[in-house]
């Protein structure tokens, strides 16, 4: 409602009064994010104790002989939230800097909306248009859309981590259990290039030692997320026997 007023004669990007405006629109937007961060954060803390519960239930399913498991403490459990993980072919934060990023980035991108809007003599309700976006196409089309597109890759990719990193540290507290894992992609035709390369392979878990008949995953660290909306997982392996031989030879959906 202040734009109109300020837009009397040449427009002052430097005044208090546009100042203050966008201070304090970037303060609402930053509070927005952090709540919505904040109860993500809060589920995907209790989807880490069930994803080593539902671990550990699954394996004493498969297992002939019932064996007791050392369990990740939750100290250690949700120490992977402090680890960082790939949002991209070069790109790995942690959650916080995952965060900081999507703030910093969504206020870019309304400030210059604003910006623009302004210099090409725009009114209000079209500059509103511009950032949130229309009702007939569901609010997609706004340059906020965006932000809300990374934020649920950001956070897809975060669960995957999440499930993977949770489940490696049971595995590794427990290597006379678990001898292996193995990168298992999604195989159709969204496939990335380096999920199909990584498709099959195998690292060993603690200080066990790999068949040298089996595909060794390269590097030997790489675990999923690999990028945005990655669907790969990493599963554990009991007994590398027989496996050698039906590696690569699943169906591929294109």
């Amino acid at each position: 409602r202040t734009l109109p007023v300020l837009r009397r004669g040449k427009f002052d990007f430097a005044s208090r009064r546009y100042l203050a405006l966008m201070e304090e629109l970037r303060r609402l937007r930053e509070l927005q994010l952090r709540q919505a961060w904040e109860q993500a954060q809060k589920e995907m803390k209790e989807f880490a104790y069930a994803t080593q519960d539902k671990e550990e239930e699954r394996t004493l399913f498969v297992l002939p002989v019932r064996v007791p498991l050392k369990r990740v403490t939750p100290t250690v459990l949700l120490s992977v939230f402090e680890e960082p993980f790939a949002g991209g072919p070069i790109q790995a934060r942690t959650f916080p800097q995952w965060l900081g990023s999507i703030q910093a980035t969504d206020f870019d991108r309304i400030e210059s909306t604003i910006q623009g809007g302004i210099l090409q003599g725009l009114t209000v309700a079209a500059i509103v248009r511009a950032l949130a976006g229309t009702k007939k196409r569901s609010y997609s089309d706004g340059v906020m859309a965006n932000t809300r597109r990374n934020f649920q890759a950001v956070l897809g990719a975060g669960i995957t981590h999440v499930h993977n990193s949770v489940s490696e540290k049971l595995w590794t507290k427990n290597p006379q259990v678990y001898r292996y894992m193995q990168w298992v992609s999604v195989l159709d035709g969204r496939t990335s290039a380096v999920c199909r390369a990584r498709d099959g392979k195998f690292t060993p878990i603690g200080n066990n030692v790999l068949p040298k008949k089996l595909p060794v995953l390269s590097p030997p660290g790489a675990r999923p997320p690999a990028h945005p909306n990655c669907r790969s997982i990493v599963v554990p392996v009991f007994d590398a026997k027989g496996l050698a031989g039906v590696v690569g030879e699943r169906p591929f959906i294109r």
